[in-house]
């Protein structure tokens, strides 16, 4: 049974941050593998949005790291800060890609029954700060129930991916409630 219950804590970390779809296949990608520094944030334009990527919380949690990943976390926590231009129908997802790629930030997805499933950001996984750890993502301070790939994004919406090391309740995901 213990063999099982990093399966069991994915199974349920994909339910609860992408889409309360069935699960289908699964497929892996990894999109890039190389890290850069973030870019600076200027003022927004009523065409661009502002994607974060945040692991604050791995800072109060800094035991349950694997210490070859202790130099991966930037002191103040932020992986990524940057205004994206929007093009026209672009989702989460297509914001977060499309950022992420020009920077050659390293970041792995999973395709899961059309949803998109994000495992790693800056070398940062699920389960490396604990079984209840992972990425999450939230628009405009509110947390999704579907998967990145299916929210539309309007100009001036804030996207942040943060990373939390308790199934959300550390970073004021309600999901369970």
């Amino acid at each position: 049974m213990k063999k099982y219950l990093p399966y069991i804590a994915c199974l349920l970390l994909i339910l609860t941050a992408c889409s309360p779809t069935a699960l289908g296949p699964r497929n892996t990608t990894t999109e890039q593998t190389t890290t850069s520094t973030p870019t600076e944030t200027t003022a927004p334009s009523p065409d661009v949005c502002t994607l974060i990527v945040s692991c604050e919380t791995v800072l109060d949690n800094l035991p349950a790291l694997d210490a070859d990943k202790h130099e991966l976390i930037p002191a103040d926590g932020v992986l990524f800060d940057a205004q994206e231009a929007l093009q026209p129908g672009d989702t989460v997802y297509d914001v977060f890609r499309r950022a992420l790629m020009r920077e050659r930030f390293h970041f792995e997805v999973a395709t899961v029954a059309g949803t998109i499933y994000v495992a790693g950001i800056g070398n940062l996984y699920e389960f490396d700060c604990g079984g209840t750890s992972g990425w999450l993502y939230r628009v405009n301070g509110v947390f999704q129930s579907v998967s990145c790939n299916q929210v539309r994004v309007a100009p001036g919406d804030l996207l942040e991916f943060v990373y939390t090391c308790d199934l959300g309740r550390d970073v004021g995901s309600d999901f369970d409630e």
